[in-house]
């Protein structure tokens, strides 16, 4: 029972953290205030006249206090927030599921997902051009929470970031220690967990969801790569990923050449 339990946490700390974001409608104070993050759609709360969702009391019991804000996402910070309906996605319920097409989530969504070797030269060009645009666009949709005590909301500073960054902070906020009582214990359930592949697929979903919204195309994929058809890494160069030098530093001409990285500790 205790694994079950355990494996439980797990991936309900993972998935938690796939939805991270604050939805900008519920940065405000009033929303913070009145412990409701339930945004309109098409003129109505969750988009509730056009049958896509509703604004619900989401109860938050003893247990989930004392775990995690994450294991209780997003209930921890609102009572009430947008409960969509099979099919609808998105924190106004507005944007269709992962298996479903835009705009009225009815059809069915297939898409092949290419190694990216296999991408020609304009498609290869149009997957790193969009990449590189949404590491600078500024997301609409959601905001990042940068500083404050989360027990006090009208601590609460967020931060615009781009849709890039938003996937780095989800899966920032996913990797911190599991927090118990007035501290933390050393798990990582982040990539140590029984968890990890389904986490690992909601995230990729997530990431999508995020690259949909920045390029205004539903179609929008990461590729994959085997790495067992070569014994070293053949997207290491300038063409795909970027060449780095002996410190690990990328190549001038690598389209990622100019993205700043730093390294940081848990601070939460």
């Amino acid at each position: 029972m205790g694994k079950v339990m355990l494996t439980l946490v797990v991936l309900l700390l993972g998935l938690s953290a796939v939805e991270a974001c604050w939805p900008s409608a519920c940065t405000v104070p009033e929303a913070l205030q009145n412990r409701t993050c339930c945004p309109y759609f098409n003129g109505s709360l969750c988009g509730f006249s056009s049958g896509r969702g509703e604004c619900q009391f989401q109860n938050l019991t003893s247990e989930s206090v004392t775990v995690d804000d994450r294991s209780a996402w997003s209930k921890y910070y609102y009572d009430y927030t947008c409960v969509c309906k099979p099919r609808y996605y998105g924190p106004d319920c507005g944007s269709c599921s992962p298996a479903y097409e835009e705009p009225d989530c009815t059809l069915p969504r297939r898409i092949e997902r290419p190694d990216i070797t296999e991408l020609n030269a304009k498609q290869l060009k149009a997957f790193l051009a969009d990449l590189n645009y949404c590491k600078w666009k500024l997301s609409k949709e959601y905001k990042i929470l940068y500083a404050g005590d989360r027990l006090f909301p009208e601590t609460f500073e967020f931060r615009e970031c781009s849709y890039y960054d938003l996937l780095v902070y989800a899966q920032y906020y996913a990797q911190r220690p599991l927090r118990r009582g007035n501290g933390f214990t050393d798990y990582n359930f982040h990539y140590e967990s029984s968890g990890f592949l389904t986490r690992n697929r909601a995230m990729l979903f997530y990431a999508e969801y995020l690259m949909q919204l920045c390029t205004k195309n539903q179609y929008f994929v990461f590729p994959y790569h085997d790495y067992t058809r070569s014994k070293n890494c053949s997207i290491c160069t300038n063409q795909y990923m970027g060449e780095s030098n002996q410190h690990g530093e990328l190549h001038p001409y690598s389209v990622f050449s100019t993205w700043r990285t730093f390294c940081g500790v848990d601070s939460y």
